[in-house]
């Protein structure tokens, strides 16, 4: 699996880079405008994230907006349905309007920082990256 951490705090890569080792070949970012360049990038070479984990608050573009641009670089590549990118907001936000946003947006799981690693791990289960132990 490949996965791209996308969060302006080094704290919170790292965290998200550790739960993941094991699971994925992971590169991080700091902003929106960092995570599309590594996107279109990806696409353009074939070989596209299987797993976004993105965080909400962001100087620049921020999450909501990176994951509805995300959403349409991969409609322009053909990619839709079943074939996109698994999307996870990871963010400190738990208020139900930015939580609604995310899923309207078609991201796959929304969890709250602290993160917890094996709230990671179901979700990652839940959206097929991994098999059930």
């Amino acid at each position: 699996m490949r996965a791209l951490v996308v969060d302006d705090q080094f704290v919170s890569r790292r965290i998200l880079q550790q739960y993941l080792q094991g699971y994925a070949e992971t590169e991080a970012v700091s902003s929106g405008e960092q995570a599309l360049e590594a996107i279109s990038f990806a696409l353009d070479n074939a070989v596209p994230f299987d797993l976004v984990c993105l965080d909400v608050e962001m100087p620049g573009i921020d999450g909501h907006e990176t994951l509805r641009r995300l959403r349409a670089l991969e409609a322009q590549h053909g990619r839709h349905g079943l074939s996109t990118t698994k999307v996870f907001m990871v963010t400190a936000q738990n208020n139900p309007r930015s939580v609604f946003a995310a899923f309207r947006d078609q991201c796959e799981a929304y969890l709250v920082k602290p993160v917890d690693r094996n709230a990671l791990e179901r979700e990652l289960i839940n959206a097929m990256l991994i098999p059930r132990p």
